[in-house]
């Protein structure tokens, strides 16, 4: 619980492993990763400022209480359908009765954001798209960027090679349970039900912008 600063980088492993260490940190300051491939994170720290999730390649999910964040960076973020900014929490207590949380700067560079997460930026007054604190990153970031925010990453609907690639990514074992996931026919059905939602179902930060994000990104 006394834990303040936390950096890991190049890890592959079970979730359940970091976000049980999340749970315990309530006294969390920042947060700072490179190729953190989990699939969900959830934060909840009242003293927590700073997130980064730099090449988070296969995480999906993001669930945070941080009521004194002030900078969360999800750059290069390929798979990032759902944030989830909670607005209560048992942590909530311990806040003084005059608290007002400050702005959040985000970063999206080359990140690839579904509906549910585009949504929640969007949506919340604290969020600030601007310039922000950016990663130089490879050169490669921006062309998986364009890759697979054309396509969103759904493993549904997704090419098999491409989904076993991601599994591999999100550290889940192939078999043959895992086939009929992919299954052709399966994935076409899929995308002819869908077919409406694509264009906005997953956008790069280009596109954020284009589309009139909470504000206006260099």
């Amino acid at each position: 619980p006394d834990l303040r600063s936390f950096s890991i980088y190049y890890w592959n492993g079970d979730c359940r492993i970091i976000n049980r260490m999340l749970q315990t940190a309530t006294q969390l300051e920042s947060f700072d990763s490179y190729k953190l491939w989990v699939d969900e994170l959830h934060f909840a720290s009242n003293a927590l400022a700073d997130i980064n999730l730099h090449r988070s390649d296969a995480l999906d999910t993001l669930t945070i209480w941080a009521p004194n964040l002030t900078r969360l960076g999800v750059q290069a973020c390929y798979a990032l359908n759902t944030i989830t900014f909670l607005d209560t929490h048992p942590l909530a207590a311990s806040l003084p009765p005059d608290h007002r949380p400050p702005t959040i700067e985000v970063n999206t560079a080359n990140a690839c954001l579904g509906r549910a997460a585009k949504h929640a930026l969007r949506s919340n007054p604290r969020v600030s798209m601007g310039p922000g604190q950016r990663h130089r990153g490879m050169p490669t970031e921006s062309s998986f960027a364009q890759m697979f925010g054309g396509m969103g990453m759904d493993m549904a609907g997704m090419p098999p090679e491409l989904a076993q690639m991601l599994a591999g990514m999100r550290g889940f074992r192939g078999g043959e349970d895992d086939d009929d996931e992919f299954d052709d026919d399966e994935s076409e059905d899929e995308d002819e039900d869908d077919d409406e939602d694509d264009e906005d179902e997953w956008v790069t930060e280009d596109e954020w912008t284009e589309e009139g994000g909470v504000a206006d990104a260099p």
